[in-house]
């Protein structure tokens, strides 16, 4: 098992996790993939955030654990969010990641990174695409992390079954959930 320690920003270029072994994401700090990795086993974000800008598709599951995130704009195997696992967004990304799948086992927050000074009724925009088309999502447990606006009020997210995108939007008042 490959084990990430960062304590900053460490970047994997192109086919650098080829290890059998899987990946295991330790530490608060953020590590980020990029290019196609090939390793086959677990990938597992215990502490800080992975970026993956690349794929991790070939891994078989990715387990985001409490307090710790997953983001990018990579393609990465199906997604399981433990109880406060979250999903990581820039604000105004273009692309979102990419998963098969997504189950949750308990509350999913959405952290978004917004620049300084931001304002959270500018938010809106896609977070994520399940290409694998389930019917519904349910966000009943999700809320929403936005810089001086923690918590769900006010946000809206939304699945999108033709498309697959989950989209979020700052949208004034409570949490509405689509599903």
């Amino acid at each position: 098992m490959l084990r990430l320690f960062p304590s900053g920003v460490l970047f994997f270029p192109a086919s650098a996790l080829a290890d059998a072994h899987g990946l295991l994401k330790l530490g608060a700090g953020t590590s980020r993939t990029t290019g196609r990795n090939t390793y086959t086993h677990t990938t597992e974000v215990a502490e800080g955030a992975l970026v993956v800008d690349g794929s991790i598709a070939a891994s078989s599951g990715v387990t985001v654990d409490a307090g710790a995130y997953l983001g990018g704009t990579g393609t990465v195997a199906a997604v399981s969010f433990k109880n406060a696992g979250g999903l990581l967004c820039s604000m105004g990304a273009k692309d979102v990641l990419k998963t098969p799948s997504v189950t949750a086992e308990g509350s999913v927050v959405v952290k978004v990174q917004a620049p300084v000074g931001a304002d959270k009724k500018d938010f809106h925009q896609d977070l994520l695409q399940i290409t694998g088309r389930p019917a519904s999502v349910d966000f009943t447990n999700w809320s929403v992390s936005f810089p001086g606006a923690e918590g769900s009020k006010g946000f809206v997210l939304k699945y999108d079954a033709a498309t697959g995108l989950v989209s979020g939007a700052y949208a004034g008042g409570t949490l509405v959930i689509f599903r």
